[in-house]
């Protein structure tokens, strides 16, 4: 039966290939975005508390060097 196909099935296999290749690839190109956003989303909350800690350790340090004046 293989030897009875044309070119043109042959190029239609291969199209149905590639584009479902195309397809999988484009699905774990978005949970790759997914991810990413994800990491983007937690090292901005990350940066936020760590600029509350910086904020909080000044003023204890204002506080504690008040304290010795």
């Amino acid at each position: 039966m293989e030897k009875n196909k044309k070119p043109i099935d042959n190029i239609r296999e291969d199209l149905q290939s590639v584009i479902f290749k195309v397809e999988v690839i484009h699905k774990e190109i978005q949970d790759l975005r997914k991810i990413n956003l994800d990491c983007i989303a937690k090292i901005e909350k990350h940066q936020q508390e760590i600029k509350n800690i910086d904020i909080e350790t000044k003023e204890k340090i204002k506080k504690n060097k008040s304290w010795f004046y």
